[in-house]
């Protein structure tokens, strides 16, 4: 039994169609969907780098590391939390 393997199909005009041709030729592609998988490959990692990390301006670097460098206060529920959920383990 083979697996099913969805796919994904774009119309577009000739203009589009023949500098996607061209670009693939260039690069050697077997293949215009060779081509436009691996371009909408190669875009959705950049999405998902880009979603995925932690941009800052100078303002917010500043606040993190000045938050960093004070010292921890922890929150006496927190700390009360923390001794039952031991002694409950126990």
């Amino acid at each position: 039994m083979s697996a099913y393997h969805p796919r994904i199909t774009a119309r577009v005009d000739e203009q589009t169609q023949a500098l996607l041709l061209q670009a693939a030729n260039l690069l050697g592609m077997p293949s215009l969907n060779a081509f436009v998988l691996s371009a909408a490959i190669e875009k959705a990692k950049q999405v998902l780098i880009q979603e995925q990390s932690l941009q800052l301006n100078e303002k917010d670097v500043l606040a993190l590391i000045t938050a960093l460098d004070q010292p921890i206060q922890v929150h006496s529920k927190l700390k009360q939390a923390a001794q039952h959920y031991r002694q409950t383990q126990e």
